[in-house]
């Protein structure tokens, strides 16, 4: 048996005692201002309540959905029997009362208002997810939590959600959780992260056993607290609300080389890969990946002001499958690229799928794809190049083997 009910108001109580699952959600949404084309949640903060007796008549539900409502968690404690929690744009309080649902395997708290994870949630022993997606006023989450969820296979904490991870050297009084607590987890598999390059511990590497995962380093801020303040941002949450990761991504922003070594273990596997103000990096193969990104399908590099080329050939280090698998290129502002393979001698495979390529202020290039890179180029359709002062040559058709023109067809 299932209840979905939608009410500006609801009851004190209900008397379901065999109801299963239980979806409540407030009737003020969102709504559409005609005057600055902009979706609002009016009142945010005088949401609906739930009363704290509203669930005691209803102790064998095992899927509870609660958004936009206002509660104390402790009125949720009858509830042994749950298994799946989401608390979606919740204002919420006494959280730490959610440590008694032992049962608990899923539990999300996105986009809901709480400050502090609580050291009860570390009790959820059978947890296997736990979504803290867009929770903006999340300042701490206390050491040897995270650690003792170890059931956790998908963890996601982003969109501002958490920025509070602990630096080395910080005080042990006042420290939140380390991510190197991460690594204690031996059932993550799904991660979707924000931080600073500050909180990477010394030596630490995130797990080869992630199978999807979207981790942004001092990456853009997608949502900030403007005009109507954290109502305002909420509500922009709201609406963009995303899907969390299927695929593996890897955006790193204003960083140093020496970061890279935390993402090591990524590489083999990693899909879509950002890189803008990186520092100290003269190309991206082999000194980030000597192995070649093989399963790489987007590059986009930005602001990068040391880099000369994306390989390295002279190097002797590249494998013949390095970017064999790369769809989309996106070159941006990169005053110092001269060439996108050094030495002129391309890997076998290099570039073979490549479809789309960007090219945009890149002012001391002078050829973009030289004979020997302009053979690799069986399925390029697009090719997109603008303010790139020094640029002679698109495709350079002198010393083409004999073939060229067919190489030209498929171009």
């Amino acid at each position: 048996m299932a209840i979905n009910l939608v009410a500006m108001e609801f009851p004190d109580g209900l008397v379901y005692p065999n109801l299963k699952i239980l979806q409540l959600k407030a009737a003020k949404c969102a709504f559409h201002s005609s005057t600055t084309g902009e979706y609002y949640v009016p009142d945010f903060f005088q949401i609906t309540n739930i009363s704290g007796a509203f669930f005691e008549e209803m102790k064998a539900l095992k899927v509870v959905t609660l958004t936009h409502v206002q509660l104390s968690t402790k009125s949720l404690q009858f509830l042994t029997n749950l298994r799946t929690l989401h608390l979606i744009y919740c204002k919420l309080e006494g959280i730490s009362s959610l440590g008694k649902l032992k049962r608990l395997e899923i539990l999300s708290l996105e986009g809901s208002v709480f400050g502090e994870l609580p050291d009860e949630l570390g009790e959820l022993s059978q947890l296997r997810l736990l979504n803290l997606f867009g929770c903006i006023s999340l300042k701490r989450i206390p050491p040897n939590v995270l650690r003792r969820l170890s059931h956790l296979e998908e963890l996601y904490i982003g969109s501002q959600s958490y920025w509070s991870w602990a630096v080395e050297g910080m005080n042990a009084g006042t420290s939140n959780v380390s991510l190197s607590e991460l690594n204690s987890l031996p059932r993550l598999t799904h991660l979707l992260l924000e931080i600073h390059d500050k909180c990477l511990p010394k030596d630490f590497a995130f797990s080869s056993a992630l199978q999807s995962y979207e981790i942004k380093m001092n990456a853009d801020i997608e949502y900030q607290v403007v005009g109507g303040g954290l109502r305002h941002c909420i509500t922009k949450i709201y609406i963009g609300k995303k899907k969390f990761p299927k695929s593996r991504i890897l955006n790193i922003n204003d960083t140093k080389l020496t970061r890279f070594a935390a993402f090591k273990a990524l590489y083999p596997t990693l899909e879509h890969f950002k890189l803008k103000d990186i520092e100290d990096c003269e190309n991206i193969v082999p000194t980030i990946d000597p192995m070649g990104l093989v399963e790489l399908k987007s590059l986009r590099l930005q602001f990068c002001k040391e880099l000369k080329c994306i390989v390295d050939a002279s190097l002797r280090q590249v494998p013949a499958t390095a970017f064999s698998n790369l769809v989309e290129l996106s070159l941006d502002n990169l005053p110092g690229l001269r060439e996108i393979c050094h030495d002129g001698r391309p890997p076998k495979e290099f570039l073979q799928k490549l479809e789309s390529i960007q090219v945009f202020d890149c002012d001391d290039m002078h050829t973009l794809f030289p004979p020997m890179l302009l053979q690799r180029l069986h399925k390029l359709k697009k090719a997109s190049i603008g303010n790139c002062n020094k640029l002679e040559e698109v495709f350079e058709l002198e010393g083409l083997c004999h073939g060229g023109e067919e190489i030209l067809v498929l171009l």
